[in-house]
């Protein structure tokens, strides 16, 4: 869950400065301002200054079946691929303050994640989150009933679906819950 990232000095990621890892172990998320306008950054070779340059940022990584929401934010140009830079699903490739834009996407199985950035002058800054998958499962049937004065629920998940344990909760007005019980995933 950790970054690579290849910095370039100028816009148009033409002259290779070295390489940086961003994030830690198990969670990809980072918020980098390369040590504020106008310094310089190190990398593992030479360093860059913090005016008119550029990083790809490289991640491969293997989701669960589900529904993420990707959460990116930058000071100049950035865009943002899920399939390894032929199609952007955030493109925002102009000078800009920083900004954020979200993105929604359906994934299992692994993908090579880019990102691109530029700094034209002035702040710069980019950043990246990603909120775990919404909802592990697929929902394919759920009934639900009274028997004998007690709730009566029985659901069915489609295959891949692979969650460690369902929680039942109740609501008096539909906007509060109370987890009244678990239940355990048989096959």
């Amino acid at each position: 869950d950790t970054w690579q990232g290849y910095v370039y000095d100028g816009v148009n990621f033409a002259n290779y400065r070295g390489n940086v890892t961003k994030a830690i172990a198990g969670n990809p998320n980072f918020d980098e301002n390369f040590g504020g306008a106008n310094t310089m950054y190190n990398t593992n070779a030479c360093a860059v200054q913090t005016e008119t340059f550029s990083v790809r940022y490289r991640l491969q990584k293997t989701f669960a079946n589900g529904t993420y929401i990707f959460i990116l934010g930058g000071d100049d140009g950035y865009r943002f691929s899920i399939d390894g830079g032929p199609t952007w699903v955030v493109d925002r490739w102009w000078d800009q303050s920083y900004n954020t834009t979200s993105y929604t996407a359906a994934l299992s199985g692994t993908h090579n994640l880019v990102i691109e950035y530029y700094e034209s002058g002035g702040d710069n800054r980019i950043s990246f989150d990603m909120t775990g998958s919404l909802l592990p499962v697929r929902l394919l049937q759920f009934t639900g009933g009274l028997s004998a004065g007690a709730a009566e629920l029985q659901w069915k998940i489609a295959p891949g679906s692979n969650p460690h344990h369902f929680e039942i909760e109740r609501s008096h007005n539909g906007k509060t819950f109370q987890t009244i019980g678990k239940g355990a995933v048989n096959g």
